[in-house]
């Protein structure tokens, strides 16, 4: 499924705020900092686990996940969380008609955590798991299905083109017409054609994608048309395909030329279909991240098991050449770059395709989110400047207890993991953001240093000055609101600087050691 840029895709979001209710409500009640063996057994490694969901949620709800992704594996989450939660509701059941109390199962938080942790951890890798099962068997079928489509092409045109070749030489033994010779030369083209469209057809789905002019393309097509009643409104947008795009367009022309109007002429009941000039409508545009290909013809609508053809993607069951070869290859087409058909049949058939738009810039990620990579850039990036604020604050201030504070702990050890986690969520927001249009045209380390430090005195003002003190005054900590001091004015400049030009620093050397090929959606 098309994933929009402008989208943050909220799944993630709900698994980000699963990990931190666990964390917070939860993990922090059951840490225990004076006793430094439990802690660093139990405590610790909980927190970071906890902490470790919701970085991963807002990965997922930032990242270029393909949706279909981010919601069977927060589905997943959420389902390993309950059945966990429905475990630890039987136990205490049975507590209670043993004993007459649940107290050695619910009081005790540190299981309580452990075992909702558990299913969390064991949901996601689950859905992770059932996500790429689901992608390999899309995959296989796919490759199934070309496989039985390039089996009838060949059988049906091939085959017959070669019998008419057979009989029109067998007739030029005993005499020879134009009519024979032109026979023979339209079933020698065709042959040829046919075995071009099936090595196109039967090229590898790993080949890299990449820019492809959408309005070149078709205008090219149209090229091989010479028909003044097919009006045209193209768009200028690029997506993200290979140069098949234009057997896509092909195909879907000739069905609204050819095959539309001879819709129309059966329907109107007329006696051929050379008269029949109903105009044919094709248009290219953008609508987001997405551009559109819609063709569309006065024809009596395209028929029911071409319909289901396009928009379910089944192919049918017996080799019926009236299903139409042509807007089977369309389908997996459309399938291999990630897009979806619509089919509208009423007062004529308009076909749309939609497809995913390359980004404007292949500098800073992809439009359809931030690659793996880049993500894992941004998080070692943004760990190295946490690492680099926390040591200003707490040698310099003594600061690091606080930020433990704001999970109901006050102490050195957990304000350095819940400091480092904070770290990379805003670090992951930051390069969330410098993919956005906006930000694009600000590249280069310089550009994005200043970046990171106005995105560090943004999270000074908004986050450390209000945020950060209305929550350690909500659990019982006297803060002052709103809270903006010079220390903290120069820590988050520190670390947004840091952040800012570090990630570049990693970007950029992956820009050079990968393909200059687009990359897709992954998972």
């Amino acid at each position: 499924m098309v994933r929009r840029s402008s989208e943050i895709e909220l799944a993630g979001i709900l698994v980000a705020a699963l990990g931190f209710g666990l964390t917070r409500l939860i993990v922090a009640e059951t840490v225990d900092a004076d006793a430094v063996v439990p802690f660093l057994v139990a405590g610790a490694v909980s927190l970071v686990i906890g902490l470790g969901i919701t970085v991963f949620g807002v990965a997922l709800a930032i990242g270029s996940f393909r949706r279909t992704y981010v919601r069977t594996v927060a589905t997943w989450t959420y389902l390993g969380t309950a059945a966990m939660a429905v475990v630890l509701g039987l136990t205490a059941a049975e507590a209670v008609f043993r004993s007459g109390s649940p107290t050695t199962v619910l009081e005790s938080n540190v299981l309580v955590a452990n075992v909702l942790l558990g299913g969390a951890v064991g949901g996601a890798v689950i859905g992770d798991r059932s996500a790429a099962s689901r992608r390999r068997r899309e995959e296989i079928e796919r490759q199934a299905d070309r496989a039985v489509l390039i089996n009838r092409i060949l059988r049906h045109e091939v085959l017959n083109s070669a019998t008419v070749v057979r009989g029109y030489s067998d007739l030029l033994v005993t005499h020879t017409s134009s009519e024979s010779v032109d026979a023979i030369r339209e079933a020698a083209d065709r042959i040829e054609t046919t075995v071009e469209d099936v090595g196109d057809l039967a090229a590898a789905d790993e080949s890299p994608l990449g820019r492809v002019d959408l309005t070149t393309a078709t205008k090219a097509v149209l090229s091989e048309y010479d028909d003044s009643s097919v009006e045209s409104d193209l768009e200028s947008v690029d997506v993200l395909a290979d140069e098949r795009i234009a057997i896509v367009v092909r195909e879907l022309l000739e069905n609204a030329l050819v095959h539309g109007r001879e819709r129309a002429v059966v329907a109107s009941g007329a006696d051929s279909p050379t008269g029949d000039r109903s105009s044919v409508s094709v248009t290219v545009g953008a609508a987001g991240s997405v551009a559109e290909l819609r063709i569309s013809d006065a024809g009596a609508g395209l028929p029911a098991r071409q319909h289901d053809l396009l928009e379910s993607g089944r192919l049918p069951e017996y080799d019926d050449p009236t299903a139409g070869f042509g807007l089977q290859r369309v389908r997996l087409l459309v399938e291999r770059y990630e897009g979806s058909i619509a089919v509208e049949t009423e007062g004529g058939t308009t076909i749309t395709i939609t497809l995913p738009r390359a980004p404007e810039t292949t500098e800073s990620g992809s439009a359809l989110g931030i690659d793996g990579n880049r993500l894992g850039a941004a998080a070692v990036a943004s760990i190295v400047a946490g690492l680099a604020m926390g040591l200003y604050l707490q040698y310099a201030q003594g600061l690091l207890p606080v930020i433990g504070a704001l999970y109901g702990v006050d102490n050195a050890v957990v304000g350095w993991i819940t400091h480092l986690f904070h770290s990379v969520v805003f670090g992951l927001v930051f390069a969330a953001g410098t993919v956005r249009p906006a930000a694009r045209r600000y590249h280069g380390v310089a550009a994005r240093t200043g970046l990171g430090i106005a995105w560090g005195v943004v999270l000074w003002l908004v986050a450390a000055g209000v945020v950060m003190p209305a929550w350690l005054t909500a659990v019982g900590v006297q803060a002052v609101v709103p809270n903006l001091t010079g220390p903290g004015l120069v820590s988050h400049v520190l670390w947004g600087g840091v952040l800012g030009g570090l990630y570049t620093v990693l970007a950029d050397r992956f820009d050079r050691t990968s393909t200059t090929s687009i990359r897709r959606p992954w998972r």
